[in-house]
């Protein structure tokens, strides 16, 4: 059964995640973080409305933390605490090459299909298949 927190518990919460995500990035190995955020998919509506809320405050608090632009660090902030509240959501990481710009990449959550954090731009990028070890989208 999923946890609910108070609005101002998933402010601070979402706080605690972006901090504990961005020392884990940049200490930590990054498989061995993502591979603890795997698992959990939507099952019914509450649990979708819930991880949305998540969303929010992980969107919220990320506007007010001077660490915490980067999708990556939002995007497993989100995941560690949707975990945490024991809410489905999926890591997702793109790429996408244009002339201009070059190689970028983008880090989002999901939830059936619908994007709970990262959604700005989401659409240009093409996610990698977890897994796979010939991942890069081919021209």
């Amino acid at each position: 059964m999923p946890r609910i927190l108070s609005d101002s518990q998933l402010q601070r919460a979402a706080m605690g995640a972006l901090a504990r995500a961005r020392l884990k990035l940049c200490f930590g190995s990054f498989d061995r973080f993502r591979k603890s955020l795997e698992g959990g998919r939507c099952s019914d509506v509450g649990d979708f409305d819930e991880a949305e809320r998540v969303g929010r405050a992980i969107e919220a608090a990320s506007r007010r933390l001077p660490f915490a632009g980067s999708c990556l660090v939002r995007a497993t902030a989100g995941m560690l605490l949707l975990r945490r509240l024991e809410l489905p959501g999926e890591l997702k990481i793109g790429v996408a090459r244009e002339e201009r710009r070059g190689f970028e990449a983008h880090a989002w959550v999901e939830c059936d299909g619908k994007v709970l954090i990262g959604a700005d731009e989401r659409e240009r990028f093409t996610p990698l298949r977890a897994g796979s070890q010939d991942t890069a989208p081919t021209d």
